[in-house]
């Protein structure tokens, strides 16, 4: 329901992700940390429709891979795990809308992961490789 009354056109949303890019302090989540949720919220709960009316949107959940790699490990498994699981493992969501959604923007953020030298050891990596394959 909230899909179909919120405005995802508005200015604004676009800037949540790039907000406390970075912030290691885990007392409180950061602007981008909650918008992160706020975004997972679609995938973890919609319906096949939700999920495809979501990932069709432009400037939504493509702007969380941008400065993803500067993210702490806990945000990054728990943000690749739900696309994994909810998005790429999905065979309900038409293939067309996977290859427009991953496109070369999205690829790019996503092999920061694999370069990104405090990744290496952390398992984020892998976890990375383990997407990239899944695709």
């Amino acid at each position: 329901e909230l899909l179909s009354v919120f405005d995802f056109s508005i200015k604004c949303l676009e800037y949540l992700p790039t907000r406390n890019v970075g912030l290691k302090d885990t007392l409180y989540d950061s602007v981008r940390v909650s918008f992160i949720k706020f975004v997972l919220s679609f995938l973890l709960v919609g319906d096949t429709d939700t999920l495809r009316s979501v990932l069709e949107l432009k400037r939504f959940v493509n702007l969380i891979f941008r400065g993803l790699c500067k993210d702490v490990k806990e945000t990054i498994e728990m943000f690749l795990n739900v696309v994994k699981e909810k998005v790429v493992k999905n065979r309900t969501i038409p293939k067309r809308t996977k290859v427009e959604f991953f496109n070369k923007h999205v690829l790019k953020d996503i092999g920061m992961l694999l370069v990104h030298p405090n990744h290496q050891e952390s398992g984020i990596a892998e976890l990375t490789f383990d997407l990239l394959l899944a695709l």
